[in-house]
């Protein structure tokens, strides 16, 4: 437990910029559908932050095609060309690379272990330390 708590902390950096990331993003696409959508749906995008939650609820997938997607298609077909796209970079994207990094983590921390332990079983672990990171 304590090598897994070690990970995380180690990981806090890259996983603060992931989330700097994430607010960004979130933060430019509520500024877009507060401009586009607040008049029409102010329950929904009627302010920025208003706006940020409703983007909280696509991003976590939770009701967003029932209370958010359809009823906002009714009066704006093309809203889903705004709305697919954010989802799909949040959710399926910026998301996994908090998983990607604690992975990363782990698998250093495996890679620290074997060599301290001084088993010989230590390439295959290497290569995919280095496939993790060419990704993150």
């Amino acid at each position: 437990m304590r090598h897994v708590v070690a990970a995380m902390i180690r990981s806090l950096p890259q996983i603060g910029s992931i989330l700097a990331l994430l607010i960004v993003v979130s933060y430019i696409s509520a500024v877009i559908v507060t401009h586009l959508y607040g008049a029409d749906y102010p329950e929904l995008f009627g302010t920025i932050g208003r706006s940020m939650l409703t983007l909280l609820q696509l991003m976590t997938l939770e009701g967003w095609a029932a209370e958010v997607v359809r009823p906002v298609m009714e009066t704006h077909p093309y809203s889903v060309f705004l709305f697919i796209p954010y989802m799909l970079m949040t959710a399926f994207v910026i998301l996994n690379l908090f998983t990607a990094e604690h992975i990363r983590m782990e698998l250093y921390r495996g890679h620290r272990w074997i060599n301290d332990e001084g088993l010989t079983c230590v390439e295959p672990l290497k290569r995919g330390v280095q496939i993790i990171n060419a990704y993150v």
